[in-house]
């Protein structure tokens, strides 16, 4: 029998309250690394990468969305929660 991992989810939303300039750095995010991301009420999953313009969440419809945007950006929502998704011990 398959034991099922145990999930353990990290808050990292105080990225979100940086300004600008410093969600541009590349050690807030972990590349490679899961996460659950809260936009416009929604929750979506997937990773992050490595832009020109800065860190971009892959997991939002096909272009993704900028970590540098914050606030509404047209009907796309704004960032509320950012969550990393870990294997538990």
């Amino acid at each position: 029998m398959t034991e099922t991992p145990e999930i353990v989810l990290t808050d990292l939303s105080h990225v979100l309250d940086l300004p600008a300039e410093e969600r541009r750095r590349t050690d807030i995010i972990e590349r490679g690394a899961s996460y659950l991301a809260k936009i416009g009420g929604r929750w979506y999953a997937g990773g992050f990468s490595m832009q020109w313009y800065g860190w971009c969440f892959d997991g939002w419809a096909d272009v993704g969305y900028q970590l540098v945007t914050m606030g509404t950006l047209g009907d796309r929502g704004s960032w509320e929660r950012l969550l990393r998704i870990e294997e538990g011990p």
